[in-house]
Order: C-alpha cells, then structure tokens, then sequence
C-alpha cells in the first residue's frame, strides 16, 4: 500500500479515536486508568493508560490478507463487560490515542517502517507532554519496552495532532 493508502487509514484511525474520545464509557476507562498517577503529570497519566491498554488487551494480528479495524469504544466494552480485546498495533493505537485524548493530552500517530519507498509496518501514538514541552512515545505493543521508546532504525511518520 503507497502513502495515500496509509493517509486514509491513518484518516480512519484518527477519527475513530477522536470519536471513542468523547464517549462517557471510554473517558471513565481512561480515567480509572490514571488513578495512581500523581496529578497533573501527563508522563505518569501516559504510563498508567499504557499499562491499562497492555493489561487488558492481547495482541493478535489481522487475518491474511485483511486489515481490520476495531473502534476503541467496543474494544472498552468488552474489556468493561470481562471480555478479552484482541487487536493488532492498530487497534491498540487507536485504543490508546483515545484514551489519552478523553484525559485532555494531544496525540499524533506515528507510522514505522523499513521501506524506503515509504511503506509502513506498525503503528503508534505520540502524547505531548505539556509540562516537559516535548513529545512522548507511547507504544502499546511493546510490553517489554518503557514509555518513551520508538522503533530503532526504519522511517516514522507522525500524522497530525489531534487534541
């Protein structure tokens, strides 16, 4: 797929997070997601939706040859109802984006990829951290890397800033 391919999925992801920002469920889930974080610090609110994101979903990719989409609002419902969410880094992106929207930080989505030609193989958020004037790394895939981290090497892309 070239990049207007990825511009429209892109497109897609950033209005279902935009969307999944505003809904009472979802801000809750954000919300209950930060309650150990100190006020006001937008890395410790970044660090607990992160965790929330990684302990409640499993990743799994996409069938072959589909890409499939699963709006955050449903993938809360079923985590709310005691289901397992499953998703792939574009669902927990899109999951995460919303998250972090619904508790008042900015966020840009960022594409990696080895491609030269501009073709992307994952997915991920960027927050603003406001208190530190810079931008954050938020990575819901890699459980075993700390907030902050991006894929080494490759090309990131970062789409828009949604507030």
């Amino acid at each position: 797929m070239g990049n207007a391919g990825h511009r429209v999925t892109v497109s897609l992801l950033q209005q279902l997070a935009y969307q999944g920002s505003q809904d009472p469920v979802l801000i809750g889930f954000a919300r209950r997601a930060t309650v150990f974080a100190q006020e006001k610090d937008p890395l410790e609110e970044a660090q607990g939706v992160l965790s929330m994101v990684q302990g409640t979903m499993r990743y799994t990719q996409d069938p072959v040859s589909a890409e499939l989409v699963t709006d955050p609002r449903i993938l809360v419902r079923q985590i709310e109802s005691g289901q397992t969410a499953y998703g792939d880094c574009d669902d927990m992106a899109t999951l995460t984006a919303a998250m972090l929207m619904a508790i008042g930080h900015p966020v840009r989505f960022v594409t990696f990829g080895r491609d030269p030609r501009g073709s992307w193989e994952h997915i991920y958020i960027q927050m603003y951290d406001a208190l530190r004037s810079n931008w954050v790394s938020v990575d819901p895939i890699m459980k075993d890397e700390n907030l902050g981290y991006s894929p080494p090497g490759g090309t990131n892309v970062a789409f828009g800033v949604m507030r």
